[in-house]
C-alpha cells in the first residue's frame, strides 16, 4: 500500500460544555395551547392496544427549572411516568431519560427541560418503596419478576423486601416484560400524544439518553423501536441485563466480601494492585500518562504479575495464591468446570485509586478509593438470584455464594415467560439489548431498522469501569459491523471508549464533560447531518490538589471505536493539540539494546512493516515516537521491509526502572484523509540513573 505523506490535523467536534443540545438547530419557541390541569388530561384518549390503560394521576403547573406543566400518571400494572412540558418556550423537542440500576424510579429531567425540551422519564416497569409525593407508598422493586405461587410463600417469610404489597404478584411476568423493553417504548408513545395534545403540533425530533440500566434500555429501543428516537445516547450500558448480574455474582463469589475480614481487602492491597496493573500496562500504549488507553492490549497476569506475600502468608500489600487466582478469574469472567467462558470479564485499568474513604476500615493513611471496588462486591448482582433467574427463584435466603457454575447458566436459560405474542421467550430475549454469552451480539433485532429509519446512535463506556464491564460493549459494536459493514456503521453508529473512566463518568479519565459532550454531538449529528457527524470529542479532566492521590487538568482526544489516541512525541502531555486518533495496525518490533538507562543514553528500535503496506521513503512517515520519545532518526532498511528509528532516552517520558519494562513504538502515516499507526512493543531492562 503506497502511501502520501499529509500534514497531520486533528479534528474535534466542538461542544457546548455549559449545557447540550445548545448548538443544535433552534426553532422558534412553541406556546401552550391546552390547560394543565388533571382533568383536563384525564380527558385525552391516552390508552390504546401499543401503550397499554393509562391513568392520569395529576398535572399541575410548577414554577421550577423552569415553570412547566408536569404531568404525572402511571401504566398498568406499574409503570409510573412523568411527562415535563415547558409552558413559555417549548422548543418542538422531546427527550426520554433512561433509568438506572433495577429502575423503580422516575428520573429527573430538570437539565433538559432547563433547554426548552419536553422531557419524560419512567420507572422501568415497577416502582420501589417511596415517600415522593403523588407516588404510591411502596410497590414492588426489586421483587416485580417474583411470580406465583413464590411471593406469596416468601412474603410469608423473612426476607422480603419492607414495603413489599400483600400477595398476590399478578403481574409478575407483565411487570419483567415492562422492564424490559415494553415500558420504555410506552412511555415514549404516551409522552408524544400529551405533547402534540398539549402544544397541538408534535415534536419535531426526539432523543433518548440513558447510562447504566439506562444505557441498556437505550439499545433497546434502538432495536426494539427503531422509528421512535431521531437519535439516542447509550452510555456504559449493562448490555446484557442477565449476564451483567451473572458476572457480578461470579465476582462477589470471588472477592468473598462477607468474610470478616473481606477475602481481597482493597484497604490493605488497593495500592499494590493499582501499581502492579498501571506499572505493567501504562506504557503499553506508548506513553506513560496514567492511563491505559487500550486494556485489552496488555498482558497483565495475575498469577505471576502481582507481587506474592512472603510464605503464601497473607499481608498488607501483596497478594496469597488463592488471592492472585481470585483475581485472575474476575479478569478473566465467569466460566464452568469445562473452561467454557460463559460471560466477559473485567478488563485491566480500573484499579486507579481516588482521594477519598477506604472500605472496608482501616486503611495506611492518606486514605484513597479504588476503582476495582466494585470488581470484588456488586452490590445488585444478589437480588438477580434472590427474585429474577430462576423459573424457581432462590428467594431471600439465597446468596451469591450458591451459584452454580455448571447448573444455574443452564436454569437461567431454562427460565421462560409468555412474551406480548403469546410465545416463551428465555428470560434474556426479554430483559437483555445484548445475548447472554461470551460474544454479547444484538438481541432484540440489531440496529437495521434504526440505520433505515435515519437514526443516529452514540454509544460510550469507560475502560475503567468496574461495575459494568466495558468488553461487552466492544462486543456488541464490532458485532454491528460484522452484520452491517463498516462504512454503514460508521455513517450511524459511533462508539467512544473513554481511557480511565468509571461508571458513567467519574475515575481519572477525561470525562468531566460527559455526558454532555456526548448529547452535543449527537445532536449536532441528528440536526446537522453528515457534515457534523461525530469524529474526535475533546475530553476534559478537572484538576484535583490532592497531595497523594490528586492529578492535573487535562484535555485529551476521545477517538471513535476502534481509533485511539496517540501522543506525537511533541507538546503537552495534558492538552489534547499534543494527540491525534490513529487506526492501529499491528507489526513486529525488536529493540536493539536489552538494556537501557533512565534519562541516557539512545536506543534503535527496528519495525517489520507488515504485508500489505510499503513506503516510498521516511517523509512518508509523519511522525515515530516510542514512549513519549519523538524519534531523532528514521530509515528503512532491507529494501523497504523494516523501519528503523534511533530515540533519546532524555525523550521518554515517565518510564521507571524495571526487568521487562513494554516499550511500544508508534509510525504515524497518512493515507485517504485517515490517520493510520503501525504499532508494536518490546520489553527491556530499565536501570535506574
Amino acid at each position: 500500500m503506497k502511501n502520501g505523506r499529509a500534514p497531520l490535523v486533528m479534528v474535534f467536534v466542538l461542544c457546548a460544555l455549559v449545557g447540550f443540545g445548545i448548538s443544535g438547530v433552534e426553532a422558534q419557541p412553541i406556546t401552550p395551547v391546552m390547560n394543565c390541569a388533571t382533568v383536563d388530561m384525564q380527558g385525552l384518549s391516552l390508552s390504546d392496544a401499543e401503550i397499554g390503560t393509562v391513568v392520569i394521576d395529576s398535572a399541575a403547573i410548577t414554577g421550577t427549572a423552569p415553570e412547566h406543566c408536569l404531568v404525572m400518571g402511571h401504566i398498568l400494572p406499574e409503570q409510573y411516568f412523568e411527562v415535563k412540558l415547558p409552558t413559555a418556550a417549548w422548543n418542538g423537542k422531546f427527550v426520554q431519560g433512561g433509568g438506572g440500576g433495577w429502575d423503580g424510579s422516575v428520573g429527573n429531567q430538570d437539565r433538559t427541560l432547563g433547554l426548552g425540551y419536553a422531557t419524560a422519564a419512567g420507572s422501568g416497569g415497577h416502582l420501589s418503596p417511596t415517600t415522593k409525593a403523588g407516588y404510591a407508598p411502596g410497590l414492588h422493586g426489586f421483587v416485580f419478576p417474583l411470580k406465583e405461587p413464590y411471593y406469596t410463600t416468601f412474603y410469608n417469610s423473612p426476607g422480603l423486601p419492607a414495603g413489599s404489597p400483600a400477595p398476590p404478584n399478578t403481574y409478575a411476568e407483565e411487570m419483567t416484560i415492562d422492564f424490559g423493553y415494553r415500558s420504555h417504548g410506552a412511555t415514549a408513545l404516551l409522552a408524544k400524544k400529551i405533547i402534540t395534545a398539549y402544544y397541538d403540533i408534535a415534536p419535531s425530533k426526539s432523543y433518548y439518553i440513558g447510562c447504566s440500566n439506562g444505557g441498556r434500555e437505550a439499545l433497546v429501543v434502538a432495536q426494539k423501536y427503531p422509528t421512535l428516537f431521531n437519535g439516542i445516547v447509550a452510555g456504559a450500558p449493562v448490555i446484557s441485563f442477565v449476564g451483567t448480574n451473572m458476572r457480578g455474582i461470579w465476582d462477589n463469589q470471588q472477592g468473598s466480601q462477607k468474610q470478616v475480614p473481606p477475602f481481597i481487602n482493597l484497604s490493605q492491597k488497593g495500592i499494590a494492585l493499582n501499581q502492579a496493573v498501571y506499572g505493567k500496562c501504562d506504557s503499553v500504549d506508548g506513553l506513560v500518562d496514567g492511563f491505559i488507553d487500550d486494556p485489552l492490549r496488555c498482558s497483565f497476569d495475575a498469577l505471576t504479575d502481582l507481587p506474592a506475600c512472603p510464605g503464601d502468608v497473607d499481608a498488607e500489600n501483596c497478594f496469597t495464591l488463592a488471592q492472585r487466582q481470585a483475581l485472575k478469574n474476575i479478569y478473566d469472567g465467569p466460566y464452568n468446570s469445562y473452561g467454557t467462558q460463559l460471560y466477559p470479564g473485567q478488563p485491566l485499568s480500573a484499579e486507579y485509586l481516588t482521594p477519598g474513604t477506604c472500605f472496608p476500615q482501616p486503611c495506611t493513611p492518606p486514605p484513597f478509593s479504588s476503582g476495582f471496588s466494585s470488581a470484588i462486591f456488586d452490590l445488585y448482582a444478589e437480588n438477580a438470584g434472590q427474585w429474577l433467574f430462576f423459573y424457581e427463584p432462590g428467594g431471600p435466603a439465597w446468596t451469591y455464594m450458591d451459584f452454580d457454575w455448571d447448573v444455574d447458566p443452564g436454569r437461567i436459560r431454562n427460565n421462560y415467560i409468555e412474551d406480548l405474542d403469546g410465545f416463551p421467550k428465555q428470560l434474556s430475549d426479554i430483559v437483555d439489548a445484548a445475548t447472554f454469552d461470551a460474544v454479547n451480539s444484538p438481541n432484540m433485532g440489531g440496529l437495521e431498522a434504526f440505520y433505515n429509519n435515519g437514526g443516529k446512535l452514540i454509544h460510550y463506556h469507560g475502560w475503567a469501569d468496574s461495575l459494568v464491564s466495558p468488553a461487552p460493549s466492544v462486543n456488541f459494536y464490532e458485532a454491528v459491523v460484522t452484520q452491517m459493514e463498516q462504512p454503514t456503521v460508521d455513517s450511524f453508529y459511533k462508539l467512544y471508549m473513554v481511557p480511565g473512566m468509571g461508571h458513567c463518568g467519574g475515575g481519572i479519565g477525561c470525562s468531566s464533560n460527559i455526558p454532555n459532550l456526548m448529547v452535543d454531538a449527537l445532536i449536532n449529528w441528528v440536526e446537522m447531518g453528515a457534515a457534523a457527524e461525530p469524529k474526535a470529542l475533546t475530553g476534559i479532566r478537572v484538576e484535583n490538589t490532592n497531595s497523594a492521590y490528586g492529578w492535573s487538568a487535562r484535555t485529551r482526544p476521545l477517538c471513535p471505536y476502534p481509533q485511539v489516541a496517540r501522543y506525537m512525541g511533541e507538546g503537552s502531555i495534558d492538552a489534547a493539540a499534543s494527540f491525534t486518533c490513529v487506526t492501529i495496525v499491528p507489526a513486529q518490533v525488536n529493540i536493539k539494546k536489552t538494556t537501557v538507562k533512565v534519562g541516557k543514553g539512545s536506543f534503535v528500535a527496528d519495525m517489520t512493516i507488515p504485508e500489505g503496506y510499503s513506503f516510498e521513503s521516511k517523509k512518508d512517515i509523519s511522525a515515530a515516537v516510542s514512549e513519549g520519545a519523538l524519534a531523532k532518526s528514521v530509515s528503512f532498511k532491507k529494501k523497504g521491509t523494516v523501519l528503523s528509528a534511533n530515540f533519546q532516552m532524555k525523550n521518554v517520558i515517565g518510564i521507571a526502572a524495571g526487568d521487562a519494562v513494554t516499550f511500544t513504538v508508534t509510525a504515524m502515516f497518512d493515507q485517504e484523509g485517515q490517520t493510520y499507526a503501525l504499532e508494536g512493543s518490546d520489553t527491556v531492562q530499565v536501570l535506574a540513573k
